[in-house]
């Protein structure tokens, strides 16, 4: 930010100067002193010393414990509309987010974000399988703290609603490129499977992520993820309808078992939802 700012000042500046070739000097003190340029944090975080690996890690502590310390002592949901939010909610997720992104950064930095990735690798960066579990731990925590909710602190209604909503859209999207991959390097790679059968595979994925999405929305009462789960299962449909089916009368036919599919679901989530609400509580 720092080095952003010297260089919007410099552009407005008619006084012509040489161009340094010194790299900026904004973090040197994580480093003890030795430069660290621009260039070298793109070239990879896995080249980054141990010493700002654990700097950066210490600069997120003062902002999860303010984060920690609000959101338990304010109150700044609001609703309107069929909407809820939570500033301090958002603000707690990212900073629980970058603590474990820093946390993994600092013990296994070649694990979380490889330097270089090639069509070849075998394996995502940990940096999606981590933010997978912590999302799988979020909605977890989110059930325990839902009933035990009190109204106040950690355990207001609202900052559950908009946790749960974070957490699932987080979910959703990582799961589908966790999705995407396994199905390449499992399903492609180690067996052999035929692109019609990769295709299937990967929609019944789509089908299992979906069907999360409306239990999370069943238990939490929330619209968001069952917008999502519902726009995964059309999009299945029409994806399933024009690969498996050369024919108008066969495409209908796979449309009308998809649907049937995704009625079923959707009647499950809707139907049951006040009693899964009523265990949870």
């Amino acid at each position: 930010l720092v080095d952003a700012c010297r260089a919007i000042r410099a552009t407005h500046e008619a006084i012509e100067a040489p161009v340094s070739t010194e790299p900026p000097q904004s973090i040197a003190w994580l480093t003890g002193g030795r430069s660290s340029s621009v260039q070298d944090l793109q070239s990879g975080l896995e080249d980054l010393s141990c010493d700002l690996r654990f700097g950066l890690l210490l600069a997120v502590l003062p902002s999860l414990g303010i984060s920690i310390w609000f959101t338990h002592s304010y109150a700044t949901g609001f609703t309107g509309v069929g909407t809820f939010f939570d500033v301090l909610a958002l603000c707690l997720f990212v900073d629980v987010w970058r603590l474990a992104m820093h946390t993994s950064l600092l013990l296994a930095p070649s694990w979380t974000f490889p330097k270089r990735l090639s069509q070849d690798n075998a394996d995502t960066p940990g940096l999606f399988k981590l933010t997978f579990l912590l999302s799988v731990a979020w909605l977890v925590a989110l059930v325990l703290m839902k009933r035990h909710a009190t109204g106040v602190g950690l355990t207001d209604p609202i900052k559950i609603h908009v946790l749960a909503c974070l957490a699932s859209y987080v979910f959703f999207f990582v799961s589908l490129v966790l999705a995407t991959h396994y199905n390449a390097a499992i399903f492609k790679e180690t067996l052999n499977f035929q692109p019609n059968a990769l295709t299937a595979t990967f929609l019944c994925m789509v089908w299992a992520i979906s069907a999360c999405m409306l239990l999370t929305a069943t238990i939490f009462n929330a619209t968001e993820p069952n917008t999502l789960g519902i726009l995964a299962m059309v999009a299945s449909i029409l994806h399933a309808a024009s690969t498996f089916s050369e024919s108008v009368p066969g495409c209908i036919a796979m449309m009308l078992a998809s649907t049937l599919m995704t009625s079923m679901f959707v009647l499950f989530s809707v139907h049951y939802a006040a009693e899964v609400r009523d265990a949870i509580a």
